[in-house]
């Protein structure tokens, strides 16, 4: 079983998503490692490499840069630091909330709908999580993967949106100048 996606990592291509299989071992038998040809219809449309799959494991493999279609990401609007300050009792705490957004901008030019697998760093270890309404399909170890349908000749704006919240205790003594000065230059 397979599907053609369209694999978006702006670390690999920045501007050109490639061309990539998603593909399973329906056969029942363990697969060996090796080299793969790719044809659309009967037309070469490239090489890659796989490595052993046993059966019903799943691998994405891509075999050549999909032109027809192209990504640029970009900062969004609500990209913010929201850092509150409280002072109890000589302990002062703060807490930031740091909201990261990042907009991705597609455009399929090609003559076929894509699938656009975007490829987006996994922060999970550093406590970021996804807010709004767009989540991964799949994670790995290093990135999250969303699965993004762009119909032929058409654009796309696709936002993910991560949150996580820092927070920071100090206990003031008689010679806390410095730290005052700190706290204020947070707000």
């Amino acid at each position: 079983d397979a599907a053609r996606v369209s694999i978006y990592n702006p670390g690999v291509q920045a501007k050109h998503p490639l061309l990539g299989l998603k593909f399973k071992n329906s056969t029942g038998l363990n697969l060996s490692q090796g080299p793969i040809t790719v044809f659309e219809g009967s037309t070469y449309a490239g090489d890659t490499r796989v490595l052993d799959l046993q059966p019903g494991e799943e691998r994405l493999v891509s075999y050549a840069i999909d032109l027809g279609t192209e990504v640029s990401v970009k900062n969004g609007n609500n990209t913010s630091r929201i850092t509150k300050v409280k002072a109890v009792k000589g302990i002062v705490s703060t807490e930031t909330l740091i909201r990261e957004e990042k907009v991705y901008d597609i455009s399929n030019r090609s003559t076929t709908d894509r699938v656009v697998l975007i490829e987006h760093p996994n922060r999970k270890g550093q406590g970021f999580v996804f807010k709004g309404d767009n989540k991964p399909a799949e994670e790995a170890a290093d990135v999250f993967r969303f699965s993004v349908p762009v119909a032929s000749k058409k654009d796309l704006s696709y936002t993910v949106i991560e949150e996580r919240t820092q927070g920071t205790q100090i206990t003031l003594t008689n010679g806390a100048e410095d730290q005052i000065r700190y706290f204020l230059t947070l707000t």
